[in-house]
Parts: structure tokens; sequence; C-alpha cells
């Protein structure tokens, strides 16, 4: 580290400066320039203060959170944008330290949003399939109720259990936007599978 003087420092519009000498607890490191104090020095301070003082600071901690919630999530919202890769990084190194945690916390967040992972998935696999269009659980439940919480094609109620269909095959040239799907019970969306839909219209006595 290059040696310079507080002021030198200051002049520079520095934050720290280093004198090329032990401070008085023999840290040989630099200083802060707003009172001259060692780095190091105030690292530890800081630590022990923390350790002794936790309950106090995470009581202000959920206080603050509290009072000023819209605020704190739309500044974590902006941070993680911004560090995406860290975030990444930081979930996956916590996945390996952690590997039943982290399989309990991705079975249950796919518990409590089924539907959302759903659609990502699909919406995953037509990106691999260079198909066009994205749609949303938003979408799927407008389906729902524009079929009313019927199959499209033997009307069994869809309130319990459904599947998610391109009605053009996504193989076929099918796109993956909201138009392009419709809400089957699952033994019609296995019997329709990849088929054409008209092919299988007429297949189960639907179209001539």
């Amino acid at each position: 580290m290059k040696i310079i003087t507080r002021k030198e420092a200051k002049e520079q519009g520095l934050k720290h400066y280093f004198t090329g000498k032990a401070c008085k607890h023999g840290h040989f490191t630099e200083r802060h320039v707003y009172d001259g104090s060692c780095v190091k020095c105030r690292r530890e301070y800081g630590r022990q203060w923390y350790k002794e003082n936790k309950q106090k600071v995470l009581q202000q901690s959920m206080d603050w959170y509290k009072e000023n919630t819209a605020r704190a999530l739309k500044n974590n919202k902006r941070w993680r944008k911004e560090n995406l890769a860290k975030v990444y990084e930081n979930a996956r190194l916590w996945r390996i330290k952690h590997p039943e945690k982290g399989r309990e916390r991705s079975l249950q967040w796919y518990r409590e949003n089924t539907e959302k992972a759903n659609a990502t998935v699909r919406n995953r696999r037509a990106r691999l399939n260079n198909a066009e269009g994205t749609h949303t659980v938003e979408d799927i439940q407008w389906l729902l109720e524009k079929q009313k919480y019927k199959c499209v094609y033997c009307k069994k109620s869809l309130r319990k259990e459904y599947h998610v269909d391109h009605i053009q095959p996504i193989s076929k040239g099918g796109s993956n936007d909201k138009l392009n799907l419709q809400i089957l019970c699952p033994t019609c969306n296995v019997r329709k599978h990849t088929k054409d839909p008209i092919e299988f219209a007429q297949s189960i006595g639907l179209l001539l």
C-alpha cells in the first residue's frame, strides 16, 4: 500500500490512508480519513459490539422493517437485480453446504407455488424448442375461467386436477403464448399428446 498522510488523503477525497506504521494495537493496515482510526481496530470493535448487543440490533432492524416494509422490499428488489450473479452464487454455495434444508425449501416452495413452477417449466421447454411466446400463472387462471373449469374435450371438471396443453404442439411449430393453450383433464391431455388438434378431435368423434 502506498504511504500517504491523512492531509493528502483528505485533499484527494480518499476514505482511507496508510502511514506505514502500526497502530497502538500492532495492526499494519489503513486508517479512516474521517477520524484517523485503524480500519482493523474499528472492524474488531464493531464485531465485538454487535456480539454484545445482538438482540438490540435485531429488534431495531425488525422495528425499522415494520415501519418501512415497502421501502425495504423495493431496496431488496433493486439490490437483487443489480447483483444477480452474487445472489445465484450465494444460493448455490448455501445449497451445497445445506443439502437437506435446500431440498426441503425447494419442496416447500413448490407446494406453495405449484402453478408458477409449472409455468416456468413450460416456458423453459418452449425456449429450448425455439418456440415463440410465454405465458403466466394469471394466463392459466384466465383460461380456466374462460372454460368454466371444464375440459375442452370431455367436459370433465378441472377444479381438482388439470393439465395445460398446447393446442398446436410446439414440436409442430405451435407458440407458447396463452392463445395457443387450452386446459384439459389429465386423460385427454395424455391421449392428445402431440397430435394435431383437428386430427385428435376427429379421432374422438367431435369433428367429421
